[in-house]
């Protein structure tokens, strides 16, 4: 474990966010002790899905793993997109849609945040492809549980606070 710097260290119990996934806890690390080295592995359980996924722990950066943003950050974030002028990604549908997920893969709140205020503006201008209708269902869950596990509010309020905010 001292090979190497991780940003991102968990331990059992934590929650965190798998950022194309969502929000989930860190049930259990595993230590592999194979010939090769071996590999120890976070063993993350999605809260809204009965999913488990194993993911390496000097991976875990690169993959986006991170820990839940504080709900200090959370407003100031939300701040910054209320002051905001919204700009539509003026791109075809296939590219919009890469668009989004390479900014999902980045995996910062900020960034998911960025894509449902985009894809939320653009729904209420002119409607959006099946793909991005997918995309914005996923960013809005994991934004509402992200927020509602930081503040301690019901997800319904939360989800009420975001649409007047992006809207």
């Amino acid at each position: 474990l001292g090979r190497f710097f991780m940003l991102n260290d968990f331990k059992e119990g934590d929650l965190a966010v798998y950022p194309s996934r969502g929000v989930g806890k860190i049930v259990k690390i595993l230590s592999s002790k194979e010939e090769s080295g071996g590999t120890d592995y976070y063993v993350f359980e999605m809260l809204n899905q009965n999913i488990s996924i194993k993911v390496p722990r000097n991976k875990a950066d690169k993959i986006g793993l991170r820990h839940i943003t504080s709900s200090k950050k959370v407003k100031k974030i939300l701040n910054s997109i209320k002051k905001r002028e919204m700009d539509y990604p003026k791109l075809s549908w296939n590219k919009r849609q890469k668009h989004y997920q390479e900014k999902i893969r980045k995996g910062s709140f900020e960034d998911i945040m960025d894509v449902y205020s985009e894809l939320l503006y653009s729904s209420q201008k002119k409607g959006l492809s099946f793909g991005e209708k997918k995309i914005m269902e996923n960013v809005k869950q994991i934004i509402l549980d992200e927020i509602s596990i930081s503040s301690g509010a019901p997800k319904d309020k939360v989800l009420q606070q975001i649409e007047n905010i992006v809207s």
